[in-house]
């Protein structure tokens, strides 16, 4: 999607519509968030007070929001469903909280994270290598955060060996 297509969907009022309701109730959601095993208590923090902002100042986060979401993958359109508009506000939420990598705490519990929330956009062969995977190929990376994205959830690392094990014995 070129730049002027990102902006002229960025000034859609029905994206806007949609980007302003679905804005408004991840706000919701994060504000009831609680610290878990793979989102720590920082994180929640810093989520939250991207929320609060929200809220003081809906207008100014607004205009972010439909920037960020608009430019965002380059997939969305004015007629995309809820569910991707909201996926996409939830994908970028932690880059407008300020939120790093590192507030997750190691690679592995960073890794879990993008198999519970489907979403592995962030990971890496480094991220992998820190985790403790062996065998991790550079080729196989957009493999790797298919398999992982799809996962609902694993443990331990022996589950994420096996599942980067599977993934590098497929044709």
């Amino acid at each position: 999607m070129a730049a002027l297509d990102n902006y002229n969907l960025a000034e859609n009022s029905d994206f806007r519509n949609k980007v302003d309701t679905l804005m408004r109730k991840v706000a919701t959601q994060i504000k009831g968030e609680t610290p878990t095993e793979v989102t720590p208590k920082g994180v929640i923090d810093k989520r939250g007070n991207y929320a609060d902002k929200v809220f003081a100042d809906f207008t100014r986060e607004e205009e972010y929001m439909c920037s960020k979401t608009a430019a965002c993958l380059g997939t969305l359109t004015d007629q995309s469903s809820d569910n991707d508009i909201e996926f996409t506000i939830v994908s970028v939420w932690d880059d407008l909280s300020k939120v790093n990598d590192s507030d997750f705490g190691d690679s592995f519990l960073r890794i879990r994270r993008m198999a519970i929330y489907d979403n592995a956009l962030k990971l890496t062969i480094e991220m992998l290598v820190s985790a403790g995977i062996e065998s991790a190929d550079p080729a196989k990376l957009d493999d790797y955060k298919t398999a992982v994205a799809a996962e609902d959830d694993f443990t331990d690392i022996v589950e994420l060996q096996a599942l980067i094990d599977s993934v590098n014995i497929a044709p």
